[in-house]
């Protein structure tokens, strides 16, 4: 049976877990509380969420069905064959799951026989160079001027894309340093707001 008081203070420091119950008391002419100290810390169920607000699932599915493009037949197996094949050859794609796999292998144990590690690097970057290139080429013999993809590959190649300027100090010179291109923002930004 717990101590009882008439009166206590409610002014309890964090460190302490504590728990107020009202207890309702039909033949009391009062209304009891019970206070019990260093009782179990209270359970808090951290939901996950992706979002912290609420879904919109009318929307959302309005703008999937919108973006996705299911043109692509898949029902019968001759529409799986007939599929377009996939963005890499298979033997790339092993070895790429191959430099991936040495790669963990080597973070995890810091093995010395970084030798693998490497030759499956330098393979899978000669393959996969070789692919560009090879597709390169066949992009560039198929450019025709007749449906006007030549022009239209040219004008891409031709864009010219300027860097942003260079900053100036008052005085006239180039802020070359992180440091003067800081002070230069900073200066606008005082003015300015």
């Amino acid at each position: 049976m717990p101590d009882i008081l008439d009166i206590f203070v409610a002014k309890i420091p964090r460190n302490l877990h504590t728990q107020t119950f009202n207890l309702i008391d039909p033949c009391s002419d009062h209304s009891p509380v019970l206070l019990s100290l260093d009782c179990l810390p209270p359970v808090k169920i951290n939901v996950s969420a992706l979002s912290q607000f609420p879904t919109d699932w009318d929307k959302f599915s309005k703008i999937l069905s919108e973006k996705t493009s299911l043109k692509l037949r898949l029902k019968t197996s001759s529409d799986i064959d007939d599929a377009p094949p996939p963005h890499l050859p298979s033997h790339i794609r092993t070895l790429i799951s191959q430099k991936r796999h040495a790669r963990a292998i080597w973070q995890r144990t810091r093995y010395p026989r970084q030798i693998l590690l490497q030759h499956t690097y330098t393979k899978t970057e000669t393959s996969t160079g070789n692919l560009k290139s090879e597709s390169y080429a066949h992009y560039t013999s198929s450019l025709t001027d007749i449906d006007g993809s030549l022009w239209k590959a040219t004008r891409k190649l031709l864009r010219i894309h300027n860097p942003p300027p260079t900053l100036r100090n008052a005085d006239g010179s180039w802020a070359l340093s992180e440091q003067s291109q800081a002070d230069i923002f900073a200066n606008h930004l005082s003015n300015t707001f």
